[in-house]
C-alpha cells in the first residue's frame, strides 16, 4: 500500500509516519523521474509513504497536470492500494 501526501500546502503525512518532507510528490510533478527516490518506506510493514515535498508556488497546477495523471498510473503499476491524502 502507498499513501501520497497531496496536501502540498499543510502536509501532515511525514509527521504521522516519521518520513522525511525533504522530497516527494513536488519533486515528482516538478520533473523528477526518480520515484524510488521519492518513496519511503515507514513503519507500518506493508505501508510505503510519499510525502508532500517541497511546497511549490503553484501546487494546484501541478495537480491538475498531465504528469500528476501519469503519476497515478505509474503507482497502480506498482502497488496494489493508492491512497491520497488531500486537503
Amino acid at each position: 500500500v502507498l499513501i501520497v501526501d497531496a496536501d502540498m500546502r499543510s502536509p501532515s503525512l511525514s509527521k504521522t509516519f516519521e518520513v522525511s518532507n525533504d522530497f516527494g510528490l513536488s519533486n515528482y510533478l516538478a520533473g523528477n523521474d526518480d520515484l524510488s527516490a521519492l518513496i519511503q518506506q515507514s513503519q507500518v510493514a506493508n505501508l510505503s509513504v510519499m510525502a508532500a515535498g517541497p511546497q511549490p508556488p503553484s501546487a494546484p497546477e501541478l495537480l491538475s497536470s498531465q504528469r500528476f495523471t501519469d503519476l497515478i498510473a505509474l503507482l497502480r503499476g506498482q502497488f496494489d492500494h493508492v491512497v491520497f491524502d488531500a486537503p
